[in-house]
């Protein structure tokens, strides 16, 4: 039942994190998308910090509620998962996300951290499964262990479903937002500026290459294709149908042919390529050996 419990927990933080966090919460937790996170103001931001990161955390609470009360809906036999560890999660989330905002704001060079993030959501997940292990870390490695040495029947019908839904919200929307980041981090530390999503320039660096292509595509069009694409390869490997993989590469490639011709722009493509199809092959291979 404890793995169950950090399963509808890591779900619930995944959907709010990645798919339902909306503009107006980033905004108020990192202000400086709204260009007044400048030297002056970063004082004033705190307060707005600190509720735009209340409003996120609030929408965790209640998002993990919600998903409690549907599972048990559904399911015939209940899970019982204790208020107080829920508050105590969510408390939690709120003193981290709180850092990495305050982080993000008095050194604004963090921003396209790679490792911000990954550290960012490492805290999370060790915040849960200790919760609601009550700290005990040692039972939770022990548990964790028996799992996987018995893979897949070590777990049930239900913990396969919320499995199956972890990894599909995390090899589409988190491996999307992950690759944002990342090529933004190579990005900066080669060129040692800042990526912004203004239309109509193009960004140069040091070097008098450019780094990003001014366009006039729709707005996060490539993250939404992206999604598309994870989705669509995820499946056909989790319906050993691999065969699509080469479709959806050759659409992708075609759709950004003109494009390739700039060195930059290729090998960032090529980079977020990589790691797109390697998230949604592992996750579609992951899914398939749970059920067979």
């Amino acid at each position: 039942m404890d793995i169950e419990l950090i399963l509808i927990a890591i779900l619930s933080h995944n959907i709010f994190d990645f798919i339902l966090q909306i503009k107006l919460f980033r905004c108020y937790r990192f202000p400086i998308c709204k260009g007044d996170g400048n030297d002056l103001k970063r004082k004033k931001n705190i307060y707005k910090i600190i509720k735009g990161n209340l409003m996120h955390t609030c929408s965790h609470f209640l998002g993990l509620c919600l998903i409690v009360l549907v599972i048990n809906l559904i399911k015939s036999d209940q899970v019982i998962f204790p208020m107080s560890k829920i508050i105590l999660i969510c408390l939690a989330h709120f003193i981290i996300d709180l850092l990495k905002s305050l982080i993000y704001l008095f050194r604004t060079s963090t921003q396209n951290n790679i490792w911000i993030f990954l550290i960012d959501q490492f805290l999370h997940l060790m915040v849960i499964s200790s919760v609601i292990y009550d700290f005990n870390i040692l039972y939770f490695i022990r548990q964790l262990k028996y799992k996987f040495l018995t893979y897949p029947n070590s777990f049930n019908l239900s913990e396969k479903i919320l499995i199956t839904s972890i990894i599909f919200i995390v090899s589409t929307w988190a491996v999307g937002i992950f690759i944002k980041v990342l090529i933004s981090y190579i990005s900066s530390e080669a060129n040692k500026l800042n990526i912004t999503e203004n239309i109509g320039k193009n960004i140069i660096g040091d070097n008098g290459t450019v780094i990003k292509i001014a366009s006039s595509e729709a707005k996060n069009g490539g993250y939404l294709i992206g999604i598309l694409e994870r989705i669509l390869i995820l499946i056909s490997i989790a319906m050993n149908y691999p065969v699509m993989i080469g479709f959806v590469l050759t659409a992708k490639s075609v759709a950004r042919l003109k494009k390739l011709s700039n060195d930059s722009f290729a090998e960032y493509f090529i980079i977020g390529t990589f790691f797109s199809f390697i998230a949604a092959v592992l996750g579609g291979i992951i899914i398939r050996s749970l059920f067979n």
